[in-house]
C-alpha cells in the first residue's frame, strides 16, 4: 500500500511539473539568400533541426547556384511546450525583413528571368540594407503577373524600383 501511495504521488508530481515545465522549443527560420526554411526543434535536450527546400531555393540554385553562408532570420516567435504540447513561453524579439513568400518570389523571378531583370531584383531582395531589403518586398507584393492592374502595368514599365534604376 506504501509503495502504491508513493509511486502515485511520484506520478502526480510528473505530472504536475509535464504540464508547468518546458520540455522542448520550436522556431521557424528562412535564409534571406536562398529561401531555404528551417525549424529548430528541442526535445528533452535533444535537438531535431529541419530544413525544407522552397520554389524559391530551386530557383536560386539554377540561376546563381553558389555555395553560400545561409543568413537565417526568424519566420515565427520561439514557443516553449509542455508534455503536453501545450505552449508554455512565447519569446518574441527584433526581427530581420526577410524578402516575403517564396512561393510568389519565385513566379516573380521566374517572369523577369527572360528579361535579365531576375537577378538585380534578386540582388534588390536580398540586399545588406535592410530598407531596400523591405522596398523590393513591397514591390514584390505589387507584382500583378497576370497583368490585369493597369497600375501595375505603370510601375513595371516605369522600371518598377523606388530608388534609382542602374543602368
Amino acid at each position: 500500500m506504501r509503495k502504491a501511495i508513493l509511486a502515485l504521488i511520484l506520478i502526480l508530481i510528473l505530472v504536475g511539473l509535464g504540464t508547468v515545465l518546458p520540455v522542448g522549443t520550436r522556431t521557424h527560420q528562412g535564409c534571406i539568400d536562398c529561401g531555404l526554411r528551417r525549424k529548430d526543434l528541442t526535445l528533452l535536450g535533444v535537438a531535431m533541426p529541419t530544413e525544407t527546400r522552397t520554389p524559391r531555393s530551386d530557383w536560386y540554385d539554377r540561376r546563381i547556384g553558389a555555395p553560400h553562408q545561409h543568413r537565417w532570420t526568424k519566420l515565427s516567435c520561439t514557443r516553449s511546450f509542455n508534455l503536453w504540447g501545450g505552449t508554455t513561453l512565447w519569446a518574441c524579439g527584433p526581427w530581420d525583413v526577410y524578402p516575403g513568400d517564396d512561393t510568389a518570389l519565385a513566379a516573380i523571378l521566374n517572369r523577369l528571368e527572360p528579361l535579365d531583370l531576375d537577378l538585380p531584383f534578386h540582388d534588390e531582395l536580398t540586399h545588406a540594407d535592410a530598407e531596400r531589403r523591405r522596398a523590393a518586398s513591397t514591390a514584390a507584393r505589387k507584382f500583378d503577373p497576370a497583368w490585369k492592374n493597369p497600375e501595375v502595368w505603370r510601375w513595371w514599365e516605369d522600371g518598377g524600383w523606388p530608388w534609382p534604376r542602374r543602368r
